[in-house]
């Protein structure tokens, strides 16, 4: 088919034309990147500044979306997350803890059974703690729209109390505490997946505080 560009006097069917053309789309799509580029330059640094744009957060189970993209508390779902957390202080892998959640038909955000994996997406995620790590992902593609995972490409901005929180601190580091010497026993030992029945010596349960829920654990680490 043939067009002509009466503008840019084009024709294509000519060499010309088809050369002029493919010119024009070049141009076209370096100025998309760079006005792309610029868009995520002033957003980076708007949270180097601390100036917090939205929360970037997909659908996560305990919180709603409001109409300026922040979060809200949903109460039935926050149950779930501080019993998920409660499994795993009381002595449960994530492994355990799934499978207890599937005996008692606890529903997932999205329907689906429990997995060890997604256990420990929830009890690692800082959001659960009224914190936002900005920029875990990234638009790879401009294009397609692929986003893949921040390993250190880009740099990485850190915001507390961004909104309320379903799990207080103390307990979410507690967690943290317990998952670091998790995965270190794991690496020492070579294997895949703790228990605490893996141990000569497991965790020894000395306190539980009423005040801040979360169980204190002398640990005997090998």
């Amino acid at each position: 088919m043939r067009v002509l560009f009466g503008k840019e006097k084009i024709d294509t069917l000519s060499a010309e034309g088809e050369l002029a053309l493919t010119v024009l789309a070049s141009i076209a799509e370096e100025e998309r990147k760079s006005t792309c580029e610029n868009v995520k330059w002033s957003i980076r640094k708007k949270y180097a500044q601390g100036r917090i744009l939205a929360i970037d957060a997909g659908k996560l189970l305990g919180y709603d979306k409001t109409a300026d993209r922040g979060l809200v508390i949903n109460e039935e779902e926050a149950k779930i997350v501080q019993m998920i957390f409660d499994l795993y202080l009381s002595g449960m892998n994530s492994s355990e803890a799934a499978r207890y959640l599937n005996s008692l038909g606890v529903p997932s955000y999205k329907g689906h059974p429990w997995r060890s994996h997604r256990i420990l997406s929830i009890i690692s995620n800082e959001k659960y703690k009224g914190d936002t790590l900005f920029l875990k992902t990234f638009n790879a593609d401009p294009l397609t729209k692929k986003r893949m995972k921040n390993t250190g490409i880009l740099p990485q901005y850190y915001a507390e109390n961004t909104h309320t929180a379903i799990i207080d601190k103390d307990t979410w580091e507690c967690v943290r505490l317990e998952l670091e010497r998790q995965k270190r026993y794991c690496k020492e030992h070579r294997i895949s997946t703790y228990h605490k029945n893996n141990e000569k010596h497991p965790p020894i349960l000395l306190l539980f505080c009423i005040k801040i829920k979360y169980y204190i654990y002398k640990c005997h680490i090998v």
